[in-house]
């Protein structure tokens, strides 16, 4: 997994800056990337979620997250856009599995962990049979 990578563009698109890790994650040297549109530059990176992002970064000038999954590299990018005076900074970093999905696990895991500590003494009801929880356990 890489540092975080960031790639700074101006409003109409065009890379301004690129910092070593933005430029292998897209395969290109960090010489290569300014003066190129994002969307050129950087096809790992596009994506309609990305677009969407950049143009309502660019005309809200608020902050904003998102996460998505590369059409090319199939890796998970966790992107930070930063609106800046002169356009958007944008911090992609590489994520195992979106963000969202682990906290969804962690908390579905810790319900049901909670859930099953909770019904110690309760009773199963299956088609109309009662069994307590300890005969079910002992079954």
């Amino acid at each position: 997994m890489l540092p975080e990578a960031l790639i700074v563009i101006d409003d109409n698109g065009t890379i301004q800056y690129a910092n070593a890790q933005a430029a292998t994650l897209v395969g290109a040297s960090k010489h290569e990337l300014p003066g190129n549109m994002l969307w050129q530059g950087a096809p790992q990176l596009v994506t309609a979620a990305l677009y969407q992002a950049v143009v309502k970064a660019r005309d809200t000038r608020q902050p904003l997250q998102i996460e998505y999954r590369s059409p090319v590299t199939q890796t998970w990018l966790h992107v930070h856009l930063s609106p800046t005076s002169q356009g958007i900074a944008i911090f992609f970093s590489e994520e195992t599995e979106p963000m969202r999905l682990q906290d969804s696990f962690r908390q579905s895991e810790l319900r049901h962990r909670d859930l099953l500590e909770s019904i110690s003494g309760a009773v199963v009801i299956n088609c109309g049979i009662r069994i307590s929880w300890r005969a079910f356990l002992a079954l």
